[in-house]
């Protein structure tokens, strides 16, 4: 029988942000509310999850679910209206350990539709040194049915915290 390996998404974007978006790039901030849309390829039924890795030394609350806000309006008047964009379906809980976040669905995900959010995270204190082994701007994105087996997985190239502070 052996072991389910995920599939990629059809797509995983990072989409900049501004103040006005939640997007706040400075170290140290504790609601960073960065945007992305993700695209599957394989549906997520109703107990599914969703697990976001953020680059190391971010932090998402224990319970961040008040911290995961829709995007389909910012992006839809963004770009214009070219592209559709849905929200996520509705969620049970989103729960942080570290520079993870994990949503479980209360709806089903669908094949092919490009659902859009913004979830809050606090920024590292300081950025990485330029020769630390793990990626500072990639950010990964894994789907799981309700049992745990592996759907679908890709990695956002995102955004570089701002190395420097404002002297006053």
């Amino acid at each position: 029988q052996g072991f389910r390996l995920a599939t990629a998404f059809l797509s995983a974007v990072y989409h900049p942000g501004t103040a006005d978006t939640g997007e706040d790039l400075r170290v140290g901030t504790s609601n960073n509310r960065p945007m992305f849309s993700v695209q599957p390829s394989t549906a997520v039924l109703v107990g599914g999850k969703l697990r976001i890795t953020a680059p190391y030394r971010f932090a998402f609350a224990r319970d961040c679910l008040p911290n995961v806000h829709g995007a389909k309006d910012i992006l839809s008047a963004l770009g214009g209206g070219t592209t559709l964009y849905n929200d996520l379906p509705a969620l049970v809980s989103c729960t942080g350990a570290r520079n993870v976040a994990t949503l479980s669905f209360a709806e089903d995900l669908d094949v092919a539709i490009r659902y859009t959010f913004r979830v809050g995270v606090s920024n590292p204190l300081l950025p990485h040194p330029a020769d630390w082994p793990f990626p500072q701007n990639i950010w990964r994105f894994e789907t799981f049915d309700p049992v745990g087996a592996p759907l679908n997985a890709a990695q956002a190239e995102a955004f570089y915290l701002w190395a420097f502070a404002n002297a006053y």
